[in-house]
C-alpha cells in the first residue's frame, strides 16, 4: 500500500513503516504497540493501513472497530467473547473438547498466530479484559494495535506507543489540495489562502479534510470570510474547525447531520433515507452534501461519522439547553431521557427521543409524560442486550400521545395492549412494536399514506391486524411468531407496493386472503403456520416461498406462474402428497426442499428443462418409492439427497446428471443395486450410501467416478470392494463401518494407490490384517478399526497418522514398531498430536504393549524437546490400553488418586508434563464419554507468591456405541501446560512442591461413581532433563529406584 494509491492517505507510508517497525513483523515475539493521539489525528487510518497490508502474514486476523461504543452497549466480556470467537473461528470450541472452562478453551484454542487491532480504546478495563494475558494467550509471532487518544490508557498494557505525529506542512497542503481543489497543490491564486487555512488545522488530517471539502469551489471571498471567522476564535481547536464546516451548512442539511450524529449513526442507509424522507426533508441531496463535506461516510451500506464529528453534533444539541436536557431538540443519553421521562419535563422543542434500555432503569411514566413533546418526530425505545423483561410501565389510565408528527416509532417490548386511543399515525413511516404486549394496534380505520413499515414480530398476544387498507405505500410487514393471530388481514390483498410479508411460525392462522395483489413481493414467510391448509394466489415476482411445517395437502398448480422464483422451501409439510407438474415451468428455481414430507408419494415428471435447479432436497419423504426417468432433464442439478425415501432403484437417466456433486442414499433401506450409469457422473465428489443393508455390491467401473473425494457405504451388505477402487485417485475419504453383519474379509493391498485417502473408516469388519502398503499413504490422518475382532496385526503406519481407533480389537497381539511415531512434523504442526486408542485389546502381548509405551515416551521426550510453536495445544499423545502398571519412566508415582513431588530452584524451565493412571472399572461400567481431569497445585518458595491451580484432561471422544472397559486400563497423555504459562511465562522457578490429583468424569464433569483412580503418576518435562537415551522395546526398563535417582540427583 502506498500513499499514491489512496488520495486520503497523504504522508501514510512513514507512519506504517513506524508501527510495523514498533511491532517487529516478522519476528517471533509477541508485540502490543499503541497508537496515540488526538481525534482527527489518524489513529485508525494508520492501523487500518497496517492491517490490510500484513494480514496475510497471519493464521487469523480481525479489526475490532469502535471498541469504547460496544463496550458502552454490550460490556467487555461480550466484547472478549467475540473477539475469541473471531480468532479461533467459531467451530474450535467443540471440535475437541468438552466444555472445561472458558481459560482452559482459550489457552488451548487461542494459540495463533494472530493479527488484531483494538480501534478506540478509552478505557484502561477495557484494555485489561480484552488481552488478559495476550503474550501467552496468542502464539508466537502475534501482533496487536491499540489506538487511543488516552496515553494513560495505553501505558500499563502495550509494550510501545506511536504517537501520531501532525502532518508536517508540506504533507498538511497536500491533503488540503486534495479534498479542495481535487489536486495535489492549490491554484496559484489561492496557494497564500491555503497557507493561512493550514495554519488554523495544525497538522490534523480530519480538520484539513473537511476544511478542504468546506472550502472546495467557494470564491475568494468566501474564503476570506472563514479565515476571519477563524481569527475571531481566540482558542482555536479542532472542533471549532469543524464547528466551521458545520455552520456553512443550510439549515435542513443541519438538520440531516444532528439526527445522524444522534440517532441515526451505523444504520442502514436506505432505512435513514427512508425516515428522515418522510420528515420532509430533501435526503438524497442532503446526504449527498454531507458525504462532500467529509462529514459523514457510507460503508457497507451503512451511515458513518468520525466520532469527533459525532461529538461536535452532540454539543450542538446540548447549547440549545445547558441546564434542562427537556429544551433540547434531541435525546439520546439514557440519563438525559430518564430525567425527561420522569420528571415530565419534555418540551415541544424536544423532536427525537432514542433510549437504550439496557442501559437504564426502571420507568414508570404518567399519562402526561409525552403531552408536551407535540413536535416529537422520532421515538426509539431499544435494548443493545436484548432485555428479556419491561423496564417501562404506564399508569392505569394510559399514555395520551399529542404528537401528529411521529415518522418513526420504535419500542422494544412495549408494555400496553394498545397505542393510545389519541395515538395519531397519519405521518408515521415506520412502525416497529417487537416482543410487544399489543393485542391490537387501534380500532377503525387510520390514515397511513406514509408507512412503508410494520414490525410486530414476536407479540405473541397480538389477536387481530387492523385495517390495512390506506397503507398504500407498505412495503414490509413482519408478524413472526405472533402466535395467537387467526386470521391475516383482508387489507392485505390490497398493499400493491408490499415487497416482504413474513408470518413466521403464526401457529394458529388459519386463513389469509385469496389472492395477494402485490407484484414487488419478492420475499413470503409462512414457516411453522401449522394450521393454513391453503395457499393464496400470489403475483409472478416472488423470489423466495418459505412454506416449511404448513398443513399445505396441495400446492396450487397457479404456482407454475411464479416465473422469478428462486428458493421454494416446503420441509416438513407432512400433508403434503404431491407436486403439480407445472412445477417444471419454474425456470428460476434454484433451490427445492422438500425433506420430511413424510406424506409425498411421487414426484413430477419433469417434461421441460429447468435449466436453474441446482438442489433437490427429498429426505426423509419416506411414501417416496421412485423417480421419474425425466430426472434427468436437470442437466445442471449438483446436489440430490434422497436420504430415508422408500427408493429402490435410481433411473438410468441419473448418468445425465452431469453436473452432480453430491448423492445422498443414506438409509435408503430399499436400494438393491446401483445403476452402472452412475459411474459417468465425472463432477461427483460426494457419494453416501451409508446404511443401505440390501446393497450388496458397486459398480465395477467405479473407477469412471474420477473427481469422487468422500464414498459412505457403511451398514451396506457389500462383502468385496470393486478391483478399480484404488483407481480413484481424489477419494480422501473411505467409510465403510459394519455393524451385526459379514463385512469385508480382504482389504485391496495396493491401497496406496489411494494417494489423497485421509480418513479410513472400516469399523467392525472381519479381515485379519491390513496390507503393509497402508503405510505409503501420505496424507492418512484417521485409521478407525474399531470392533474388528478378527484382527491380529496392524502393520507399520504412516508417520501423517493422528488418530488410530482400535477399541475392541479381540484379537489383535501386535502393532508393528512404528519408525514414525516420534518424527516432527514441521510443515502441518497439527500433526505433532497423536490420539491411539486400544480399548479392550486384552490379547496384545507384553513386548507390543511396551514397545507402544517405550514409543509414547520417545514421543513425548522429542516434541517437548523440539520447540514451544510445535508443542501442540492438546500435547503430543493421547493414548490408552489395558494395563494396570504405571510405566517406570514415570518419576513421581503413587497408589491411589494423586500424587505430590518437591521441586528444585534450579529446574527453572518446565516445557511440560507427562501424566499416568491406571483406571478400574465396575462391571456396570458403560463409556458414556470419559475425561480425566488432574488438578494440579503448586506451592511457593518462602511465601514469596500465589498458590497456583490449573487442570490438565485427557478425554475420549464419543463413539458411535457404547464401549464397556473389560479390565483395568492404563492412559497417558501430556500437556505443554499453556493454561499455566497465561498466568506467568517464567512460573515453574517460583516454585517447591507440587501435587497432582486425578478424577475420572463424564462428559458432563459429573464424577464418575463405578469407576475409580488406581494408581498414578506425573513426569516433569524439564528443559534441562530432556535428552536422548536409548528406546528399545527389547529391554527391560531400569528399576524404578535407579531412575528416580537421575531426578533427585
Amino acid at each position: 500500500m502506498s500513499s499514491t494509491s489512496y488520495m486520503d492517505f497523504v504522508g501514510i507510508d512513514s507512519r506504517i513503516e513506524r508501527v510495523e517497525s514498533l511491532l517487529c513483523i516478522g519476528s517471533l515475539d509477541v508485540r502490543i504497540v499503541g497508537i496515540w493521539g488526538m481525534g482527527g489525528i489518524g489513529k485508525t487510518t494508520i492501523a487500518k493501513a497496517v492491517f490490510k497490508r500484513n494480514l496475510a502474514q497471519f493464521e487469523s486476523y480481525h479489526f475490532f472497530a469502535n471498541v469504547r461504543e460496544e463496550s458502552e452497549k454490550h460490556g467487555s466480556l461480550h466484547l472478549q467473547s467475540e473477539l475469541l470467537s473471531k480468532i479461533c473461528g467459531k467451530g474450535n470450541f467443540n471440535r475437541r473438547t468438552p466444555n472445561f472452562g472458558f481459560t482452559y478453551a482459550t489457552s488451548r484454542l487461542s494459540r495463533k498466530k494472530a493479527l488484531i487491532v483494538l480501534d478506540d480504546v478509552n478505557s484502561s478495563m477495557q484494555l485489561q479484559e480484552l488481552l488478559v494475558d495476550s503474550r501467552h494467550l496468542f502464539g508466537q509471532g502475534s501482533k496487536i494495535i491499540v489506538t487511543s487518544r488516552d496515553r494513560q490508557v495505553l501505558k500499563n498494557g502495550v509494550d510501545e506507543i506511536y504517537e501520531v505525529e501532525r502532518l508536517d506542512h508540506d504533507e498538511a497542503l497536500q491533503l488540503f489540495s486534495v479534498n479542495a481543489f481535487n489536486q495535489n497543490h492549490p491554484f496559484q491564486e489561492f496557494m497564500q489562502l491555503s497557507k493561512s487555512v493550514i495554519y488554523y488545522a495544525k497538522g490534523n488530517p480530519l480538520a484539513l479534510k473537511v476544511l478542504g471539502c468546506f472550502l472546495c469551489e467557494k470564491r475568494k471571498q468566501e474564503w476570506e470570510i472563514a479565515l476571519n471567522e477563524l481569527r475571531r476564535t481566540s482558542n482555536v481547536g479542532i472542533k471549532n474547525i469543524l464547528r466551521l464546516s458545520y455552520d456553512g451548512l443550510e439549515t435542513e442539511d443541519k438538520e440531516i447531520f444532528l439526527d445522524i450524529a444522534c440517532f441515526f449513526k451505523g444504520e442502514d442507509v436506505y432505512f435513514v433515507e427512508k425516515i428522515l424522507d418522510g420528515c420532509g426533508f430533501y435526503v438524497d441531496l442532503g446526504i449527498n452534501v454531507l458525504i462532500d463535506k467529509s462529514l459523514i461516510t457510507i460503508s457497507n451500506n451503512k451511515l458513518w461519522m468520525h466520532e469527533m464529528l459525532q461529538e461536535m453534533g452532540w454539543e450542538i444539541v446540548q447549547e440549545e439547553s445547558i441546564e434542562e436536557p427537556g429544551n433540547r431538540s434531541r435525546l439520546w443519553h439514557h440519563e438525559d431521557v430518564y430525567h425527561v421521562l420522569t420528571k415530565n419535563s419534555g418540551t415541544q422543542a424536544v423532536e427525537g427521543i432514542a433510549l437504550d434500555l439496557s442501559q437504564t432503569r426502571e420507568l414508570h411514566l404518567t399519562s402526561k409524560t409525552f403531552k408536551k413533546m407535540y413536535n416529537l418526530r422520532l421515538l426509539k425505545f431499544h435494548a443493545s442486550d436484548f432485555e428479556d423483561f419491561c423496564k417501562v410501565h404506564f399508569p392505569d389510565e394510559g399514555l395520551t400521545f399529542h404528537s401528529n408528527k411521529l415518522r418513526y416509532l420504535h419500542w422494544y417490548m412495549y408494555p400496553s395492549k394498545s397505542l393510545p386511543s389519541n395515538f395519531c399515525p397519519e405521518n408515521l413511516v415506520e412502525l416497529s412494536l417487537p416482543r410487544s404486549n399489543v393485542e391490537q394496534l387501534w380500532e377503525g380505520v387510520q390514515d397511513l399514506v406514509k408507512l412503508k413499515r410494520i414490525d410486530l414480530s414476536y407479540s405473541e398476544y397480538l389477536i387481530r391486524i387492523p385495517d390495512l387498507s390506506n397503507a398504500k405505500e407498505l412495503e414490509s410487514l413482519n408478524l413472526k411468531w405472533c402466535s395467537n393471530l387467526v386470521e391475516g388481514p383482508s387489507s392485505i390483498q390490497k398493499l400493491n407496493k408490499l415487497e416482504y410479508l413474513n408470518l413466521e411460525s403464526c401457529k394458529n392462522l388459519s386463513c389469509l386472503p385469496s389472492t395477494i395483489a402485490s407484484t414487488l413481493v419478492k420475499t413470503f414467510n409462512l414457516v411453522g403456520c401449522s394450521n393454513l391448509k391453503k395457499f393464496p394466489e400470489i403475483a409472478g415476482n416472488v423470489e423466495e416461498l418459505f412454506l416449511n411445517n404448513t398443513g399445505l395437502e396441495v400446492v396450487p398448480s397457479s404456482i407454475g406462474c411464479l416465473t422469478k422464483l428462486v428458493s421454494l422451501y416446503l420441509t416438513s409439510c407432512k400433508k403434503l402428497r404431491s407436486l403439480p407438474s407445472d412445477i417444471c415451468k419454474l425456470k428460476c428455481l434454484r433451490m427445492l426442499n422438500l425433506c420430511g414430507c413424510s406424506n409425498l408419494d411421487s414426484f413430477p415428471e419433469i417434461w421441460e428443462p429447468m435449466e436453474g435447479l441446482k438442489y433437490l432436497y427429498l429426505a426423509n419423504c419416506r411414501k417416496l418409492s421412485c423417480l421419474p426417468n425425466s430426472i434427468g432433464n436437470l442437466k445442471n442439478l449438483t446436489e440430490l439427497d434422497l436420504k430415508g425415501t422408500m427408493i429402490k432403484e435410481l433411473p438410468s437417466s441419473i448418468e445425465h446428471l452431469t453436473g452432480l456433486d453430491q448423492l445422498d442414499l443414506q438409509k435408503c433401506k430399499n436400494v438393491g443395486s446401483l445403476p452402472d450409469g452412475i459411474c459417468n457422473l465425472k463432477s461427483l465428489r460426494n457419494l453416501n450410501l451409508y446404511g443401505s443393508p440390501n446393497l450388496d455390491k458397486l459398480p465395477e467401473n467405479l473407477c469412471n467416478l474420477e473427481s469422487l473425494e468422500e464414498l459412505d457405504i457403511s451398514g451396506s451388505a457389500i462383502k468385496q470392494l470393486p478391483s478399480s477402487i484404488i483407481q480413484l485417485k481424489n477419494l480422501a475419504k473411505l467409510l465403510f463401518r459394519v455393524q451385526d453383519s459379514a463385512g469385508l474379509l480382504q482389504i485391496p493391498t495396493a491401497l496406496d494407490r489411494l494417494s489423497s485417502l485421509n480418513m479410513l473408516v472400516l469399523s467392525g469388519n472381519n479381515f485379519e490384517t491390513l496390507p503393509a502398503s497402508i503405510e505409503l499413504l501420505p496424507h492418512l490422518c484417521t485409521l478407525d478399526v474399531a470392533y474388528c475382532r478378527r484382527l491380529r496385526s496392524l502393520p507399520e503406519l504412516p508417520g501423517s497418522l493422528e488418530f488410530l481407533y482400535a477399541q475392541e480389537c479381540t484379537s489383535l497381539e501386535t502393532v508393528l514398531n512404528s519408525k514414525h511415531f516420534s518424527e516432527i512434523d514441521y510443515m502441518h504442526e497439527s500433526r505433532n498430536f497423536k490420539r491411539f486408542a486400544f480399548t479392550n485389546c486384552i490379547k496384545m502381548d507384553q513386548k507390543t504393549c511396551r514397545s507402544i509405551l517405550i514409543d509414547t515416551e520417545k514421543r513425548i521426550q522429542v516434541v517437548a524437546a523440539a520447540s514451544d510453536q510445535l508443542y501442540n495445544e492438546m500435547g503430543s499423545v493421547k493414548i490408552h490400553l489395558p494395563g494396570s502398571e504405571i510405566p517406570l519412566w514415570f518419576h513421581n508415582q503413587n497408589m491411589g488418586s494423586s500424587v505430590s513431588t518437591q521441586l528444585h530452584s534450579r529446574c527453572s524451565q518446565l516445557r511440560g508434563i507427562a501424566l499416568c493412571v491406571v483406571l478400574e472399572f465396575e462391571d456396570c461400567y458403560a463409556d458414556r464419554g470419559l475425561i480425566v481431569r488432574c488438578k494440579c497445585h503448586f506451592k511457593p518458595n518462602n511465601g514469596g507468591c500465589s498458590d497456583l491451580n490449573f487442570n490438565l484432561d485427557n478425554w475420549l471422544e464419543w463413539y458411535y456405541k457404547s464401549t464397556p472397559f473389560k479390565s483395568d486400563h492404563l492412559f497417558v497423555w501430556d500437556d505443554p501446560c499453556f493454561e499455566a504459562n497465561i498466568v506467568d511465562e517464567d512460573w515453574f522457578g517460583k516454585y517447591s512442591e507440587a501435587s497432582f490429583e486425578f478424577f475420572p468424569l463424564d462428559f458432563e464433569e459429573n464424577l464418575l461413581q463405578d469407576c475409580k483412580v488406581k494408581k498414578c503418576g506425573v513426569h516433569l518435562l524439564l528443559h534441562e532433563r530432556i535428552a536422548s537415551r536409548n528406546y528399545n522395546s527389547d529391554e527391560e526398563e531400569e528399576p524404578f529406584p535407579k531412575r528416580l535417582k537421575c531426578l533427585q540427583d
